[in-house]
């Protein structure tokens, strides 16, 4: 009894669950993915018991195919294969074949994998897809990466008429709105993880379906589910300044191209960067202990004000934007500084206090 599958339908189903797959895995079942035919195709689903990954590929799957086999060996097998495989289970094996090429695969019965289920009736919240991936993007930049707690995830508000996005790692800050109806209401903050995977995977619109303590994402034929972040997300639009003493209007591309020159000579631990804003140029200075760098752009900005950041932080807020010109809200050398150009969103940073 065999099952033929194309090698890039497959593939692309082994890539989108792997990364729920156990990085250590204390059951051996936690390594695997489980195949299965079903429907006349083929369902994949990985799980490391906090997140859970299933996808579709379309195959002819007449046949019954109900097996765990190790994640790393099948991905590494099937990258290796050519267009058409077909996989059989032959005794105690999984054999994958493709052309002259064989290999037999050691498997794990299903009984042994974990029981995982999607949530997936109650009424979803769908997001267009260009709208999911700018957003997601814009605010995972702002994700805390040193913990592992509330500012690791990204805040979701959710109201009748809008909804949007929120991160902090209590030195910068982004919030993405967008004015579409949602007919919900509710707040919950979704670990990175999650949204990094279905970023990844994302082929049609987003469908999020959120539960008591769990979140579940459906895009295509792709499933991703994890728990939600528990806790109370900052009261970030106290920290928002609603009024600035200075702005500065900068042509985005080049103070990418600008900050990416005087980078070489950045200090590598601090990023530290002064931003000189005066009389219609922003000029960047860096120094190291290999020597000094200094670049000078011409901007909109009437008076003074010197300022210092770290780069990267300016850096991540506006490679995720799309806009020609960017304005930076200011109100003094030590105050948090807004960012904004693409409509809907702001990113807040603070300043670095050199002294």
């Amino acid at each position: 009894m065999t099952v033929t599958v194309q090698k890039d339908a497959f593939s692309n189903a082994i890539r989108a669950v792997k990364t729920s797959v156990a990085k250590i895995a204390l059951q051996p079942a936690l390594s695997t993915i489980h195949i299965k035919s079903e429907n006349g195709g083929l369902t994949l689903t990985a799980t490391d018991l906090e997140t859970t990954a299933r996808a579709v590929c379309e195959a002819n799957a007449t046949d019954p195919i109900d097996v765990c086999v190790n994640a790393n060996s099948l991905d590494s097998i099937v990258a290796r294969l050519n267009d058409l495989i077909t996989l059989e289970v032959k005794e105690a094996k999984l054999l994958v074949k493709s052309g002259k090429t064989k290999f037999e695969m050691l498997f794990i019965q299903p009984d042994d994998f974990p029981q995982v289920t999607f949530e997936t009736t109650n009424n979803g919240i769908t997001i267009s897809k260009n709208d999911f991936i700018s957003g997601v993007n814009k605010a995972l930049v702002s994700t805390s990466a040193e913990v592992q707690g509330i500012l690791s995830g990204v805040c979701f508000t959710f109201s009748n008429d809008c909804y949007e996005l929120a991160s902090t790692d209590g030195n910068r800050l982004s919030q993405i709105k967008f004015a579409t109806p949602i007919g919900q209401e509710g707040q919950v903050v979704i670990p990175k993880k999650i949204l990094q995977d279905v970023i990844r995977n994302v082929g049609e619109d987003v469908s999020i379906f959120l539960n008591d303590k769990t979140v579940v994402f459906q895009t295509g034929t792709c499933l991703f589910k994890q728990n939600l972040l528990s806790g109370k997300f900052p009261d970030y639009v106290k920290l928002l300044p609603t009024t600035f003493e200075h702005r500065a209007i900068v042509d985005r591309n080049d103070l990418l191209h600008s900050l990416d020159r005087v980078a070489v000579m950045c200090d590598e631990k601090s990023n530290l960067t002064i931003f000189n804003f005066k009389d219609g140029e922003l000029h960047l200075n860096t120094a190291s202990e290999n020597g000094t760098a200094e670049d000078t752009l011409e901007i909109s900005f009437d008076g003074e004000l010197k300022i210092a950041f770290n780069y990267r932080f300016i850096l991540d807020a506006i490679k995720t934007m799309s806009s020609e010109t960017i304005e930076f809200g200011m109100n003094g050398a030590l105050s948090a500084c807004c960012i904004t150009g693409d409509e809907g969103y702001l990113a807040l940073i603070m300043p670095v206090n050199k002294r």
